[in-house]
């Protein structure tokens, strides 16, 4: 289940606790493929996010420092960020179960 964020915002969600915490952003329309080309242009690493059975089911891309890890991932219709104090792992299996689940 989400954490509650400051302001008790309803787009932004918060997962897990501590270091093992991170954070979930949808990132509409433009601004969602704005962000994936910054993230392209930074130099972001290019992977793809499988769904049920290791199917492709959308494009992701990951920037990694020591403190902090971010994922955007975008299945052409909708763009997520994610980003906490986690695995590359970890924010590839919740960016997973976001493009999976029922728009």
């Amino acid at each position: 289940p989400a954490l509650t964020v400051a302001g008790e915002s309803t787009t932004v969600r918060a997962y897990g606790i501590g270091f093992s915490a991170f954070a979930v952003l949808p990132v509409p329309g433009r601004f969602g493929r704005r962000l994936v080309d910054a993230a392209r242009e930074a130099g972001a690493r290019e992977i793809e996010v499988a769904g049920p059975a290791g199917v492709p089911r959308a494009a992701g891309l990951v920037i990694r420092t020591p403190l902090l890890t971010t994922l955007a991932v975008t299945d052409m219709e909708r763009t997520f960020l994610i980003a906490g104090p986690v695995t590359q792992e970890l924010l590839v299996t919740a960016a997973t179960q976001l493009i999976t689940e029922p728009r």
